[in-house]
């Protein structure tokens, strides 16, 4: 399991991105809202063939900023740029459940999904790392997570077959190993 990741930045802060060559590949991360006044093109411009994008920090995505998202993405992969998506936050899992540009043709690594604890009764997100707990979201099921204050299991809060559409589960063996 990868740590929970806590997004700092207040929902009304512009979008940050932080664009880190290494070498053959790039490392992106973007916190913030994703929205029309988003700032993507120096994402769409990356050259390197790797690209590893963490979206753990958004807190907000609306209809222009997916029109934005999908552009950058449209660019990266129309120049065969292998994308990989890592803490993909709780913000973007239903526009990317409705939108399949948003995601298609990247990898997944990770994403947050709403838990709960029916001990103490904690809410919140937790991060699902795709490479642990293939083979249950390829049977289209939520694993089951410590909860961070008691320790006791978690549960997933949403239904695992629509909250997990986003992965593309039948490709997830090819990429999960």
């Amino acid at each position: 399991m990868l740590p929970p990741r806590s997004s700092t930045s207040p929902p009304d802060r512009r979008l940050a991105v932080s664009v880190v060559p290494q070498g053959p590949r790039t490392l992106v991360a973007l916190a913030g809202r994703v929205d029309e006044s988003a700032g993507l093109s120096s994402v769409a411009q990356i050259p390197t063939r790797e690209v590893v994008i963490d979206l753990g920090g958004i807190t907000f995505i609306n209809s222009l900023g997916v029109r934005e998202w999908v552009r950058a993405l449209r660019s990266l992969l129309g120049r065969r740029a292998e994308v990989t998506l890592t803490h993909v936050a709780a913000a973007l899992v239903p526009q990317m459940n409705m939108v399949r540009e948003m995601s298609a043709g990247t990898k997944i690594a990770s994403f947050e999904a709403p838990y709960s604890c029916g001990k103490c009764g904690h809410e919140g997100p937790l991060m699902i790392d795709v490479g642990v707990h293939g083979d249950l979201l390829r049977a289209m099921s939520a694993p089951k997570l410590p909860c961070p204050e008691c320790k006791a299991t978690m549960v997933c809060d949403e239904i695992p077959g629509q909250y997990f559409l986003f992965l593309e589960l039948d490709q997830a063996a090819a990429r999960v190993g």
